[in-house]
């Protein structure tokens, strides 16, 4: 199964139903917040200690990062099943190739630096 590219769109423009703000003597500007999302596979090992691999929708929206079981923007109202803020105590790690599943995939690892024991891939 192939997954989509990852996308990244402005969301505070005003073609995208963002506002422009401005004042008399400078004039019009925009805020611009990047919303990044994409098809992703999420890595993980299940309590008896077996590799899983699911497929997962993630959003990066401003300072959000969301994981959906499906694409939020064809079911409006769907629920994240995951979520975070992006701050100082996030961490990205670049581990490379790795073999699950008799699969290869490319693994990045998103975690707390506050929280080291649940490392979510």
């Amino acid at each position: 199964m192939e997954s989509s590219p990852v996308t990244k769109r402005p969301t505070g423009s005003p073609e995208n139903g963002g506002s422009d703000s401005g004042s008399d003597d400078k004039g019009p500007t925009t805020r611009t917040r990047f919303e990044y999302f994409g098809w992703v596979y999420h890595l993980g090992t299940n309590s008896i200690g077996r590799e899983y691999c699911h497929l997962r929708f993630l959003c990066i929206r401003g300072k959000y990062v969301m994981m959906y079981k499906r694409d939020p923007h064809d079911n409006p109202g769907i629920k994240p099943i995951r979520r975070g803020v992006v701050g100082n105590t996030l961490m990205v790690e670049e581990l490379g190739r790795r073999k699950v599943n008799d699969a290869d995939y490319y693994v990045i690892r998103f975690y707390n630096r506050l929280d080291e024991e649940k490392k979510g891939e």
